[in-house]
């Protein structure tokens, strides 16, 4: 792939724990850890009925430079897009990662 072809700024999500100052319950939240440059593609899109509601479904496949510190409970956001972490492929050389994603709703 050509490095170029990373022309999206992608922002890397983790969910924290963090306890609400007012109450002491602790509160999921999502944080972001990194913002990186990587090329976002199309892969499939699916529309299936799914207890009797019409669902969609959407995959992408997204390139960045190899992390150690990215896995699946993360999101990605580009934009006003989110994405949900499915699956990560590092290439050979480990200079570059392929990462599955879903478009969440």
């Amino acid at each position: 792939m050509d490095i170029g072809n990373l022309s999206h700024p992608i922002t890397i999500r983790s969910l924290q724990m963090t306890q609400d100052p007012t109450t002491g319950e602790m509160v999921e939240d999502w944080a972001d850890l990194a913002t990186v440059w990587g090329s976002i593609q199309g892969v499939s899109g699916r529309e299936y009925l799914a207890a009797s509601a019409e669902q969609a479904q959407t995959t992408h496949r997204i390139t960045i430079y190899h992390r150690d510190d990215l896995d699946a409970s993360m999101r990605l956001v580009s934009g006003s897009t989110e994405y949900q972490v499915k699956a990560l492929l590092p290439q050979n050389d480990r200079f570059l990662m392929t990462v599955m994603c879903e478009v969440l709703s």
